[in-house]
């Protein structure tokens, strides 16, 4: 029984390299596709003027919804941590400027 698993394991490890080359090489065709879908939908979108209103329709609607969002007391906390967070990594991110002497 043990040798089964063995053997299982074994010509399952063979094929891994082929299947890790395989999942590499379809992510690299999903990543190619999903630029082309969002290059083609931006070109429709500014082709056709009813999704162009449709689309200015939503871009406000969004713009209002998180003005009203991070108007809340709690997004309002998450912002200030956020950028206090921010403002900590670029100040490490910014060599120090040492002082001249005189």
């Amino acid at each position: 029984m043990i040798l089964c698993f063995a053997a299982i394991f074994a010509l399952a490890a063979k094929d891994e390299p082929a299947a890790a080359d395989k999942i590499r090489e379809l992510e690299e065709q999903d990543k190619k596709i999903a630029a082309e879908m969002f290059k083609v939908r931006m070109e429709l979108i500014k082709k056709d003027p009813a999704l162009v209103k449709l689309h200015k329709q939503i871009i406000a609607l969004h713009k209002e919804l998180a003005l009203k969002v991070d108007s809340k007391k709690e997004m309002r906390i998450l912002l200030s941590r956020a950028a206090d967070v921010s403002k900590q990594i670029e100040e490490l991110k910014t060599p120090a400027v040492p002082e001249k002497s005189k």
